[in-house]
């Protein structure tokens, strides 16, 4: 992206590229162009790990390229239309038109209309049946396209089920038919044919949906008239082979910023209400030698201080406290945490409690789901009460104080009795809470109404109308509320929409499609949500939401995704539905006994490995930083280029894992969550260039030079970011923002009249005050910007007139470089936007001298720091 984009956003980190780890190849030795593209914000997409997974397996490859592609926030995408800058590659810059292949991660229905709008800021037709040989292949996976009709009109191809093999046999084909058959196939008409030979690729325009007449689908068959299914594809095993382990560190904070390794896919649990149970089956794990072989190199290839052990149920893994115990034996000396991000009820063990507080403890999240023990029967939760009460126990016996709770309303056969039992339960995970730590304890609980889904045994069920779970909402937040508890959960209205498309055939693609029109994006936001547009978008294609979101389906009606297999039969599934309705219970066939699902039929067998060999020695306890030979080194560095707009704490965690990266042991504080011993001197504004900035790094033990120490670290560092001195900090120094009390700045000004320029700072000099306003999160503040201009004067470079300036440090308050160039030039935001700000240095009084930050490093604090008059 333009800098002149990025000046004017509101999060540049997003579309900055160039991350640790990012790959970039040399475009005139590729012979195919791949985007992984992921419909939603920087920081969701780069969560993701199967966009990590696949962007590894693509660029492993020499002759393929893959890129990533995000979707843009409102500022950017107006700034890009109004400038006619296309969506492009982060890697290159490589418009998303110039690609061979374009492939979308579907995660949720709200983010459809975010598809359309990437295709068509990238300059791609959204439509398939618009696109010719010249276009890209858009492909789609994710959990999403086992319903693929409503999106079927604007992708050329989905991928069902596991991706790291086929991704490469679509790439391959691909390939070929652009080098060999694509002059002669301009409407791609003999790509679709072998495409749709692949085992897990589904070709939407060979289908057709033909209706009754009252709505529902009278048949599903492609062009000559057949009737089947297209298989999901199925990856036999989980191999270190097709897992990344130097993955993307994100210069921008994402949702889950850390290490995550997938310990097993699938689920054997066979919870009535989740899609992911049944869509991924069969279960098959990870063994866990190969785990923390993952681990141990992905942890050094990024700096990360937490790892997460990721799966659908992460207290099934057959071998999860073995395992445990190793990785913290390993780790916790290094202040690496572990984060079990789904752990079901009944799975947690007192190993894995002990284990996994033994670094930092935040909250602990269960899901009891339903209010009561008959209800979690009928969702085949299969736990009660008193199994609840243990867990609650043993997490708050452990130190943590926050536990947080989701809950379900909703769900087929619910009661009122049904919705008093969840108020019940969170009160008395409180009493609990106060019992055990003797204080009071805080329960976060989350209200989430039931959207139903494909795939699972209440898919015929429709979900409760909005007024209804309103009403339910309401009795629930008022009962908490008495109890001093405050729930959360989306609005109805998103859920309703959710429903809808998840539920919906080919004829809610013109809702997608008109609700893009309408100017829907990122609806899956809360904050961006607009119900009205798509209850609009819905009549404008003469229906209702409530069609194909409240409508119960019958037993033998065909159903829009009918004609996908995932390997779990409708049989299976309908059969689950009226067991569900007697309140009966089906047992989980990792004890042994198969259920007839289905899922032998693509390789259901037992893949858990029960026994790990025993855990090593603890590791040698490290220094406490608090009482060893503390050593602490200030480092300057410079910021430049691109890098200039990363906020002060993106740089902050650039910095804390190219430390750990580099393999040099930063001492961490005491207490409940340790944080790294850095602390940087006064914040550059985002979007401006520093030449002398400083970091003082408190280490454990090191006995090597500073220069060394600094060496090792730029090894780590991306273009951009470089440290350009050290040295060591003597005992009773001040803090680099006690010691510095003046920034030198220069801004070139090109365009601008050198005269003009001459006379407003000579107007500016003789002003005895210059108030100025600036508005801050406590409201607006008033201040007189001269006494903070130290000096201020007018240059020359290359024929561009070129300001320098320095701003003072008094009585607690600075000036921004912004607000002076704005009094004394009458810029506004914009144009100051435009400019490139550089804080050339920074200095503080060392003495009778004003010295430099590493010069202040060696002066130690024998009076209150000198402030200049």
């Amino acid at each position: 992206m333009d800098e002149t984009i990025l000046a004017r956003v509101a999060k540049p980190s997003r579309y900055l590229g160039g991350e640790v780890n990012a790959v970039v190849k040399d475009s005139s030795r590729v012979s195919l162009t791949f985007a992984l593209a992921f419909p939603d914000a920087y920081e969701v997409g780069m969560s993701h790990l199967g966009l990590k997974i696949l962007y590894d397996i693509l660029n492993r490859r020499p002759e393929i390229a893959a890129e990533r592609v995000f979707a843009p926030w409102d500022d950017a995408e107006a700034l890009m239309r109004g400038s006619g800058t296309p969506l492009a590659g982060l890697e290159t810059g490589r418009s998303l038109s110039s690609f061979d292949i374009v492939g979308f991660s579907l995660q949720y229905e709200l983010g459809y209309t975010n598809v359309l709008n990437m295709l068509d800021l990238g300059g791609v037709p959204i439509r398939s049946a618009e696109r010719t040989a010249a276009h890209p292949l858009v492909l789609a996976g994710g959990p999403c396209v086992f319903n693929p009709e409503p999106m079927a009109p604007f992708i050329d191809a989905f991928v069902l089920g596991d991706g790291e093999e086929v991704v490469l046999e679509i790439a391959d084909l691909v390939r070929r038919w652009r080098d060999l058959d694509r002059s002669a196939d301009p409407r791609r008409e003999k790509l679709m044919d072998r495409l749709a030979e692949i085992e897990g690729v589904y070709v939407p325009a060979h289908f057709q949906t033909t209706f009754a007449p009252g709505g529902a689908i009278e048949r599903i068959a492609d062009r000559r008239g057949r009737t089947y299914r297209v298989r999901k594809r199925t990856v036999e095993r989980l191999t270190s082979a097709d897992y990344p382990v130097a993955p993307v560190v994100p210069f921008a904070p994402i949702v889950h910023d850390r290490v995550a390794v997938e310990i097993a896919r699938g689920c054997t649990r066979g919870c009535r209400f989740c899609q992911a149970g049944y869509i991924y089956r069969p279960l098959r794990e990870r063994t866990p030698e190969e785990v923390e072989k993952l681990l141990a190199d992905s942890l050094a290839s990024t700096g990360y201080e937490e790892m997460a052990l990721s799966s659908l149920s992460a207290g099934d893994y057959s071998c999860l406290g073995p395992l445990l115990s190793r990785l913290m034996s390993r780790y916790a000396g290094q202040r690496v945490s572990v984060s079990l991000p789904s752990m079901r009820v009944g799975t947690l063990s007192p190993q894995v409690v002990a284990e996994v507080r033994r670094v930092r403890k935040s909250g602990f999240t269960l899901a009891p789901e339903a209010g009561t023990s008959r209800l979690r029967d009928v969702v085949n939760k299969g736990i009660d009460e008193a199994d609840l009460e243990r867990e609650v126990e043993k997490v708050f016996e452990a130190g943590w104080e926050t536990i947080k709770l989701y809950f379900m309303i909703g769900l087929p056969t619910e009661r009122d009795e049904d919705l008093d039992g969840i108020v019940r339960v969170a009160s008395r995970v409180r009493e609990i809470g106060r019992r055990v730590t003797g204080k009071p304890v805080t329960v976060n609980v989350t209200v989430s109404p039931f959207a139903p889904k494909p795939f699972t045994p209440f898919q015929w069920r429709g979900q409760i109308p909005i007024e209804e779970i309103r009403a339910k909402q309401g009795r629930i937040r008022e009962a908490l509320r008495r109890r001093g508890i405050h729930p959360k959960g989306p609005r109805p209205e998103m859920n309703h929409l959710e429903s809808a498309i998840a539920r919906g055939d080919r004829r809610v693609a013109d809702v997608i499609e008109n609700a893009w029109r309408a100017g829907c994006r990122f609806d899956e936001w809360e904050e961006r949500f607009d119900f009205a547009k798509w209850e609009a978008s819905f009549a404008q294609a003469g229906f209702s939401p409530a069609f194909f979101a409240n409508r119960d389906f019958g037993p033998g009606e065909i159903l829009p995704w009918d004609h996908i297999d995932v390997g779990v039969s409708k049989e299976f599934l309908w059969a689950e539905w009226e067991a569900a309705v007697r309140g009966e219970t089906t047992v989980d066939c990792r004890g042994g006994r198969c259920t007839g699902c289905g899922a032998w039929e693509i390789g259901c067998e037992p893949r858990g490995w029960g026994t790990v060999s025993p855990p090593p020695a603890p590791a040698e306890e490290r220094p406490d930083p608090a009482a060893g030979p503390a050593r602490t080194v200030r480092f300057t560095f410079e910021k430049q280029g691109r890098l200039r707009f990363l906020s002060h704490l993106e740089l902050a965690a650039l910095f804390q894992r190219a430390f750990r990266r580099a393999g040099l042991p930063v001492a961490h504080s005491q207490g409940f969550n340790p944080h790294p011993r850095i602390s940087f001197g006064p914040a550059l504004p985002v979007g401006a260039e520093g030449l002398e900035e400083a970091v003082d790094v408190t280490f454990e033990t090191t006995e090597e030079e500073p220069d060394r120490l600094a060496e090792r670290v730029n090894v780590q560092l991306p273009a951009g970011v470089s440290l350009t001195g050290a040295a060591d900090v003597v005992p009773g120094a001040p803090s680099i923002s006690e010691a510095v009390s003046r920034f030198h700045y220069r801004v070139p000004l090109p365009g601008r009249d050198p005269e003009t320029v001459r006379e407003n700072v000579r107007l500016f000099g003789e002003r005895s005050s210059l108030v100025v306003h600036r508005t801050t999160p406590k409201g607006r503040r008033t201040f007189d910007l001269k006494p903070l201009v130290e000096s201020i004067r007018l240059g020359e470079a290359d024929g561009v007139p070129v300001l320098d300036f320095i701003l003072g440090a008094k009585e607690g308050r600075t000036a921004k470089p912004a607000e002076l160039l704005s009094a004394v030039l009458g810029l506004g935001a914009e144009e100051t936007a435009e400019l490139v700000i550089t804080r050339t240095g920074l200095s503080g009084l060392g003495g009778a001298a004003w010295e430099g930050p590493l010069a202040l490093a060696g002066v130690a604090r024998t009076r209150p720091a000198l402030v200049p008059a």
